[in-house]
């Protein structure tokens, strides 16, 4: 096998698992890939891209987010011609024969009914797309977004073939039978066995690392128990902790660290204080460097962003060889920070957990502040295992390290051994499904000519009471594994056992088939009485624009467009409105509709959303009294930046956050999807109102630029 010919040119010997792999990719079949960061799962990839460019055919590859998407691109730019990325903000060479997307992106491409009245940026074509390449596959598990990769596996036609990549995935082999059930081509799993740099993990405590874990296996009795005792008698001060961490690091040739704070809002806090206590981490020649290239690479933004608050601290803060990265920066002001931190020029990073999914940056120590963190609902909760495993993986450079070092960080309430256990020993937490019968589900599916939702889902009659009658056998008989001497003299029982319990799982499975299948049927019902359906099953005006929105809750932005709620506003006042459907900014400050800046119009426009949405939820709560699986929209609006981007639509200066930033670019994602809309009620007044709209909204401060996309 070393001696097999690869599609890409690597300048390097391949490891066995790459090997292995390269053979299921040139056997045309789908690949399952985990293997630990930093291990070479990238060299798979580009050889799926070079085969399939060979064959002049089209490969697709998957990120989980914009900035991974970016920073894919610059690479894989290096290595192949015809490239292109859509991420939603940013669209380059959308007909390139390998296209970089956001997974949202591509899920709504190969969902949709190609409705010959939208112009679509690209449209999906399977005779031309042979390959898929799934990045950070193990994003199948998110709670809110799991459902988005879920649903590209299932609508992909059997025929493309699917290279899924992951560092930390639960239960792999199951998944890769799945996968192969689901295709009816075999799925193979390739892995490693050990990380190609091995970790040590420590508390921090008297100025020393206390190791507690050597490997992957090797947990150090009582290390944690007795250190985390003194910690919860003595500890006073994290801060000076930290100092005093970071201090041993850097003059111990640990660095650069990895320092995971969790809270996106102590990141510059904690990133000054650290500056004011040690005034560098560099020496004169890497602050020369610093500054070379962000002059070098911001030169183009000086003017736009050199006054901002950000940027004047940000560089006072990577002049001294430390970093802050966080989803809320400035998008270029953290990709400087990206490229810096690569080049090993910021030795000390502070950074949220979206640091952990970028592309392996040249980590040797990672520091962990706290190892709970907010939940998004206000409450703290401890980190899971495979968010620990995440980020504690990024320690240790391949080739430059011998030792990866992971180090915990004292604080109040330091938790006991078996807790410390269970989050760093487990096993990533189980995959289950986040697929969801919806409304849209049901809407996409009934728009395509060639697939309905009986051929989705063939059943066969349920028989209840046979199900109550293998239930009760089996329950009559000890499951062989709880008595021993059952498995030594009566195997017939076993196989006796082992039948029934087979049948009465056949048996679940064509119950929740048949549940899926009322399902479908009782939201069909709802969306005929709602009128987005008629008599026939047939999509209603109603029905089609709520099938074409992906970037809000669609119940109630086609209810907006559907009743021409816009239409006597004015440009900058129906754009404020766009920011409560997208706006993601978690305040405890609730701001009225009577405190907003904007004419009694808007307001009365307003509050007739807010009754709406109070209709939407009873009709919601009674749909789902009759549904076997709940369906819950989104309803929570926020006017928190309402005022803010209004200010903007009427061209007005506003101080430059990488929240504000988004919002506005979201809002232009927002306004493609409603101009797409209103080509199908032909709505001519809010066509003329947004008339120019990517130009007012897309101007100094908020650019869709990014460092990646330009060299």
């Amino acid at each position: 096998m070393n001696n097999m010919k690869t599609y890409f040119n690597f300048d390097y010997k391949l490891d066995n698992f790459q090997l292995i792999g390269c053979q299921v990719i040139h056997n045309n079949e789908n690949l399952l890939v985990t293997a630990h960061t930093g291990s070479g799962k990238t060299a798979l990839a580009l050889e799926a891209i070079a085969k399939t460019l060979s064959e002049n055919d089209q490969v697709i590859y998957i990120s989980p987010i914009k900035a991974l998407s970016n920073q894919k691109y610059a690479e894989f730019k290096q290595h192949f011609e015809s490239i292109g990325i859509m991420t939603g903000d940013i669209k380059i060479n959308p007909l390139a024969d390998l296209l970089i997307m956001t997974a949202e992106i591509f899920r709504n491409s190969i969902s949709r009914n190609q409705n010959e009245i939208i112009n679509y940026e690209w449209n999906f074509n399977p005779n031309k797309v042979k390959c898929v390449i799934i990045d950070e596959i193990h994003s199948i598990n998110l709670p809110e977004r799991g459902k988005v990769w879920e649903e590209i596996i299932l609508y992909l036609d059997n025929k493309i073939q699917l290279i899924m990549l992951s560092a930390t995935i639960s239960e792999a082999a199951k998944f890769a039978d799945w996968i192969t059930k689901l295709k009816n081509i075999k799925c193979h799993l390739v892995s490693t066995n050990k990380r190609p740099v091995p970790l040590q993990h420590g508390i921090w405590w008297n100025n020393k690392i206390n190791y507690f874990l050597i490997g992957d296996t090797n947990w150090k009795k009582y290390i944690w128990t007795n250190t985390s005792n003194q910690i919860n008698k003595l500890h006073k001060n994290s801060l000076l902790e930290f100092f005093n961490c970071t201090k041993y690091l850097f003059e111990n040739n640990m660095t650069p660290a990895n320092v995971f704070l969790l809270n996106r809002n102590l990141c510059y806090k904690y990133a000054e204080k650290l500056s004011q206590h040690y005034n560098h981490f560099v020496s004169i020649d890497e602050i020369i460097k610093i500054q070379n290239i962000w002059n070098y690479r911001l030169y183009k933004y000086k003017n736009i962003y050199e006054t901002s608050i950000e940027w004047i601290n940000l560089y006072k803060l990577v002049s001294k060889g430390i970093g802050v990265h966080h989803s809320g920066m400035i998008p270029i002001l953290k990709e400087i920070v990206e490229i810096l931190y690569s080049e090993g020029l910021i030795k000390i990073l502070l950074a949220t957990e979206t640091f952990a999914m970028g592309v392996n940056m040249p980590t040797k120590t990672v520091i962990f502040f706290n190892i709970d963190k907010f939940d998004g609902h206000s409450t703290k909760r401890l980190l899971k295992p495979e968010e620990y495993g995440q980020m504690a993986g990024r320690a240790g450079r391949r080739g430059k390290d011998d030792i990866g070092y992971v180090i915990v960080l004292p604080s109040n309430n330091f938790i006991n051994e078996e807790t410390a256990k269970k989050i760093i020993l487990s096993s990533p937490q189980k995959l289950s499904s986040k697929f969801s019968i919806d409304i849209s589900y049901v809407l996409k599916n009934l728009t395509k000519s060639d697939l309905c939702y009986e051929s989705l889902f063939y059943y066969q009659e349920f028989d209840e009471k046979y199900y109550e009658y293998i239930k009760n056998k089996l329950n009559e008989i000890t499951p062989p594994e709880e008595n021993n001497e059952i498995i030594s003299t009566n195997k017939s029982l076993i196989e006796t056992y082992n039948k029934l319990k087979t049948e009465l799982n056949n048996l679940e499975i064509i119950k929740n088939k048949e549940m899926i299948k009322n399902q479908i049927k009782t939201i069909i019902e709802f969306l005929k009485i709602e009128k987005y359906l008629d008599e026939d099953s047939k999509l209603t005006i109603k029905g089609k624009i709520i099938s074409e929105i992906h970037e809000c809750n669609p119940l109630l932005l086609g209810y907006i467009i559907f009743n021409n709620l816009l239409d006597d506003l004015n440009f900058c006042e129906i754009i404020a409105i766009c920011s409560i459907l997208i706006n993601e900014v978690k305040t405890d400050n609730e701001i009225s509709i009577s405190e907003l800046n904007c004419s009694l119009e808007c307001k009365d426009v307003l509050k007739h959303i807010n009754e709406q949405i109070n209709n939407f939820i009873i009709l919601e709560n009674n749909l789902n009294a009759s549904l076997a699986y709940p369906i819950w929209l989104n309803w929570k609006i926020t006017y928190e930046l309402f005022d803010n981007v209004k200010m903007w639509a009427n061209k007005e200066k506003i101080e430059p956050s990488g929240n504000f930033i988004k919002t506005i670019l979201r809002i232009t994602n927002l306004l493609k999807n409603i101009e797409n809309i209103i080509n199908i009620t032909n709505n001519i007044k809010l066509i003329n109102k947004l008339y120019n709209y990517q130009e007012i909204l897309i101007r100094d401060v908020v650019i869709n630029d990014s460092l990646y996309l330009l060299g």
